[in-house]
């Protein structure tokens, strides 16, 4: 990225900004049951504005909710399901705020089988470099670790470069970046760290799947994305 379109990507990042609506996170229960069969999980999302549910409605018809549905229809279990999750969060912020304050406690307080990380957005947008990115979330899955022995899921960035509300070239540097990120975590999954794996997201949008803002998931795609979490967990068992 040439220093030359530094002053334009800032002032089209303002613009966005200002342009964009802010949508709150799900409404709550934040956790819930999914299915009443005898056979029972526990799942657990965790991240940025994607597992707050911003887009949806409701935690049950957000990421989480979503996944535990999938989850209860193709595993013939009730999935006891859980979203923990901050709009505009970093990695940083994963690590040194939510982590020890939300999420430790839950894993200190109950066996969890499955956990979803989705972060990446936020430090695609905030130039977070790269390996300080990796390392953040490697310190993350050695925290969770210490707590449970679930198998992690790590979530690929969005393709950026095709939210119709980031105009040219900031949309360009914006779907590199988050490829960066996406890579690091492929990466990092490659790795000696056991029971953790990387999942891409689909490379393409389809219509409805954005928000009225143009830049969260919809309801429909957190069911797809639901439904592809899902799948993937079902061939790993």
């Amino acid at each position: 990225m040439g220093v030359a379109l530094l002053p334009l990507l800032w002032l089209q990042g303002r613009q966005v900004r200002q342009k964009i609506p802010t949508l709150p996170e799900a409404a709550p229960p934040f956790e819930g049951l999914t299915g009443s069969q005898d056979k029972k999980m526990h799942i657990l999302v965790m991240g940025e504005s994607t597992a707050a549910g911003v887009g949806a409605k409701v935690h049950d018809v957000a990421l989480a909710g979503q996944l535990a549905r999938y989850l209860s229809l193709n595993l013939k279990q009730t999935v006891a399901w859980q979203a923990i999750g901050q709009n505009g969060l970093k990695s940083q912020g994963l690590l040194h705020q939510l982590f020890p304050e939300k999420i430790k406690p839950v894993l200190q307080q109950q066996p969890v089988d499955l956990i979803v990380i989705s972060m990446g957005v936020n430090d695609a947008k905030g130039f977070t470099p790269r390996q300080q990115w990796k390392q953040n979330i490697k310190r993350v899955i050695m925290a969770i670790r210490q707590y449970s022995d679930a198998t992690i899921f790590l979530t690929g960035a969005p393709p950026l470069e095709q939210f119709p509300e980031l105009p040219k070239p900031l949309s360009s540097v914006l779907g590199a970046r988050a490829r960066i990120i996406s890579r690091q975590l492929d990466d990092l999954c490659r790795s000696d760290i056991e029971r953790v794996h990387y999942l891409p997201m689909n490379p393409g949008l389809n219509d409805g799947d954005l928000a009225s803002d143009g830049f969260h998931p919809s309801e429909q795609a957190y069911a797809s994305w639901g439904e592809q979490l899902s799948s993937y967990y079902q061939r790993l068992i």
